[in-house]
């Protein structure tokens, strides 16, 4: 070892959204510190005692992170913590809020590291289910009206993906600089 933070980077990703944001952060904190990138689908269990930093990232379910990433928050207790996630509708949205909130009030048990909201693409299954919901269950008008952000979901762009990672660099930044001065 270096001198280097130790940091994981663990993501769940169902569309391959989270993977290429989780990618870019790893990519843009390799040379800061020494950073650990891990698929959950392939690790159920992390060992967060080995880290100085977590970054935990996932895909939006129903306005919080996937339960990948709820049922790993149950099982540690990292000091240090970012969530990031990637979710259909755009960010600065009203559901982009509902996220943003939720993800707030997990963070309030650690000592956060920020989060980072990206869109990305509404799977394909999960429209086609909605779209099959009958009528006299929900009225097509409201389907339709959920249906529609799915519909218009996108990837993340390079830069957006920069952006969070490059928040995620300053947040470690001023954690080494704590960690110095203590």
């Amino acid at each position: 070892m270096d001198g280097k933070l130790k940091g994981l980077i663990a993501y769940s990703s169902k569309t391959g959204n989270t993977k290429k944001l989780a990618e870019t952060i790893f990519r843009e904190l390799q040379n800061q510190c020494q950073v650990t990138l891990l698929d959950l689908k392939e690790h159920k269990i992390i060992d967060a005692e080995n880290y100085d930093f977590i970054l935990l990232g996932g895909w939006v379910d129903k306005a919080k992170p996937d339960k990948a990433v709820l049922k790993i928050l149950e099982k540690i207790e990292p000091k240090n913590l970012g969530i990031f996630v990637t979710m259909g509708a755009m960010p600065d949205s009203p559901h982009g809020e509902d996220v943003k909130n939720n993800i707030k009030e997990i963070l309030k048990k650690y000592n956060s590291l920020g989060y980072g909201i990206c869109p990305g693409t509404v799977d394909e299954k999960v429209i086609a289910r909605m779209k099959m919901i009958p009528d006299m269950i929900i009225p097509k008008s409201v389907k339709d009206k959920m249906v529609e952000p799915g519909n218009n979901s996108r990837e993340a762009t390079e830069e957006e993906r920069i952006k969070v990672a490059n928040e995620y660099k300053e947040s470690v930044k001023n954690m080494e600089q704590k960690l110095l001065l203590t």
